[in-house]
């Protein structure tokens, strides 16, 4: 220890000079031996004025911070209140309908430019060879019947001929339907993607005053919500219309 007053309640002192050992043994045999302890006992005086000093001087700059915090937090309050106020004065023009357009919903029949659009995403060519396999698929179902009519006006003889026809026309038909139904699914799928990839490509490239005037929910429900409807009912729908259809003209 620096502490010159302990000095006398120590077991043992070892005083040091310049990094080396000048003297060491107890408080007592020190004294004995002439050694001056007021050269130490005035460093020490000094080293503690300067701490002091040092203490005072961080005190005082602590003290400046928090005055320093104290405006800065008097000002975000004065900041926070303005925003307060322009977020009322937001929120009052959304409440009048000002700014944020309303939403419309629309019932009833779906337009005729919506199924243009989904078909676009679909293709063409590949709407055309759909409703070609529906087709296919209907007049063969229409054929095993027609046969059937057939045979059963036939003589026995012939029934492994007609049991062969009706099982080719069997497993053509199957065959059809199997591959017009996988046709659809993997065009619906094509198809979700290019809707979905169009809709992030316009939102991406929409300016601000689109983001302004649009909810976020409403921008999210377009990307989630209505995507779903165009990934799992589409399809359906789209088979039932073309069965339907290829039914109709059977």
């Amino acid at each position: 220890t620096h502490q010159i007053h302990w000095l006398q309640n120590s077991d043992y002192v070892i005083v040091l000079k310049d990094q080396q050992i000048q003297h060491q043994g107890t408080y007592k045999e020190l004294i004995d031996i002439g050694v001056d302890f007021g050269p130490l006992a005035a460093e020490t005086n000094k080293n503690e004025e300067e701490n002091e000093e040092k203490q005072k001087k961080t005190k005082n700059k602590k003290q400046q911070q928090n005055q320093e915090i104290t405006k800065k937090g008097e000002n975000d309050d004065e900041n926070e209140e303005k925003n307060k106020s322009k977020s009322f004065k937001l929120e009052s023009q959304t409440s009048q309908g000002e700014l944020i357009t309303k939403e419309s919903r629309k019932t009833g029949l779906i337009a005729l430019k919506i199924w243009k659009t989904y078909g676009a995403a679909l293709g063409v060519r590949v709407f055309i060879f759909l409703c070609f396999l529906y087709f296919i698929s209907q007049a063969l179902q229409i054929s095993s019947g027609f046969w059937l009519s057939i045979w059963s006006t036939a003589s026995g003889d012939e029934s492994e001929y007609y049991l062969t026809v009706y099982s080719l026309i069997s497993l053509s038909a199957l065959f059809i339907i199997y591959f017009s139904t996988l046709t659809n699914a993997l065009a619906a799928i094509r198809a979700a993607r290019r809707v979905h990839e169009s809709v992030v490509w316009k939102v991406l490239r929409s300016p601000v005053s689109f983001f302004d005037t649009t909810p976020l929910g409403r921008i999210l429900n377009r990307v989630s919500q209505d995507q779903q409807t165009i990934d799992v009912q589409m399809p359906v729908t789209t088979h039932q219309l073309l069965d339907c259809f290829s039914i109709l003209i059977g």
